[in-house]
C-alpha cells in the first residue's frame, strides 16, 4: 500500500489552474479561493526584447506559437508560482470557442517543454457554475473582445469537442 501511495504522490499536490485571456491570465493552485496572479497575455520575446501577445492571430504557425507559449508558461512557472512543472497536473480554462490549433499547441508545449504528467482543458463556462454549486445556469461572459451568453444544464455546455490528455 505504501508503494502504491508513493508512486501517485506527485498527483497529491493539486493542480495548477491556468486561464489564458485575450488580455490577461489567471494563474493560481487548485483550492485557493483566488487567482494567485492576474497578468497580461504576453511575453518579452529575444532577442529584440519585442513584446508578444499569446492570442495574436497572425502566429498562423504552429512553431512560432510553441515558442511564445513555451517562453509565456516559463515566465508563469519560474516568475510567478515558483513551482516544479513535473510536480503538479495542470487545468487550463479556455474560452468555449478556442481555436483547436491554440490548445493542441498549448498542450505541446506543457508536455514536451514541461514534462507535466496531466493537462486538462476545462471550457469556462462550464466551471463558472461549479463555483456557486449549480448544474444548470445561464452563464455570461464579459471579455475583452467578446462577450458570450452561454447556458449549462446538468453541467454540460454546449460545445465542441474538449479533451483531457495524459503526459507520455
Amino acid at each position: 500500500m505504501s508503494t502504491r501511495r508513493l508512486a501517485f504522490s506527485h498527483h497529491d499536490k493539486g493542480s495548477i489552474v491556468i486561464e489564458i485571456g485575450r488580455m490577461y491570465t489567471k494563474v493560481g493552485l487548485s483550492g485557493e479561493p483566488a487567482p494567485r496572479h492576474v497578468i497580461r497575455s504576453r511575453v518579452e520575446m529575444k532577442p529584440y526584447g519585442a513584446l508578444q501577445d499569446v492570442w495574436d492571430p497572425k502566429y498562423l504557425h504552429r512553431e512560432e506559437l510553441y515558442l511564445i507559449l513555451s517562453r509565456f508558461l516559463q515566465n508563469i512557472y519560474l516568475k510567478y508560482l515558483m513551482v516544479p512543472s513535473k510536480d503538479y497536473r495542470v487545468l487550463v480554462v479556455e474560452p468555449l470557442l478556442s481555436p483547436s490549433h491554440f490548445r493542441n499547441t498549448l498542450a505541446r508545449a506543457l508536455f514536451n517543454h514541461f514534462s507535466v504528467p496531466h493537462v486538462a482543458f476545462m471550457p469556462s463556462p462550464l466551471l463558472g457554475t461549479f463555483s456557486l454549486g449549480r448544474q444548470t445556469a445561464l452563464v455570461v461572459d464579459i471579455g475583452w473582445l467578446e462577450t458570450t451568453v452561454i447556458p449549462v444544464s446538468c453541467t454540460r455546455a454546449n460545445s465542441g469537442s474538449h479533451g483531457v490528455f495524459n503526459g507520455p
